[in-house]
């Protein structure tokens, strides 16, 4: 498990392999979450529009904080590589390398839990505010 602050940028977290830049479609901008259009990064829609988030990224689910939480999206994703946090223009966010490493290639639920996503909507908040908004993201591999 690891917990950490990110920075986000135009309402949007990335998780994707290293290399990947997840391409936002504004047709699913209401979801809190969607799957890119080739499978393997994935897109957290924020309320606000700049500033840190709280982020846990896990593949236990009694791991992540405990509730309640508002807003939940579960997902099919394919996790072929380690997985890192970006954003659109926050190339210098101080995330951890790898927040994701599958134990197998192959496909993954995705479940995202979010709290505090009404709380600043699409205002940009300084960096050293802290975070309002609270995410836990939840990979478990598909087996057969």
């Amino acid at each position: 498990m690891s917990t950490f602050t990110a920075f986000v940028d135009y309402n949007q977290l990335h998780i994707a392999p290293v290399g990947v830049d997840p391409v936002f479609d504004a047709a699913t901008e209401p979801q809190l979450a969607h799957v890119v259009a080739d499978g393997k990064g994935l897109i957290i829609v924020t309320g606000i529009t700049a500033g840190p988030v709280l982020v846990t990224v896990t593949a236990d689910p009694t791991a992540a904080p405990s509730g309640p939480w508002e807003e939940r999206a579960v997902l099919e994703m394919e996790v072929d590589d380690d997985l890192v946090v970006s954003s659109p223009t926050v190339s210098d966010s101080p995330t951890p390398g790898a927040v994701y490493a599958p134990n197998e290639a192959g496909p993954h639920t995705v479940t995202v839990l979010a709290r505090g996503r009404g709380a600043h909507p699409d205002e940009f908040l300084d960096d050293d505010a802290g975070p309002t908004e609270e995410y836990a993201v939840i990979f478990q591999q598909i087996t057969a």
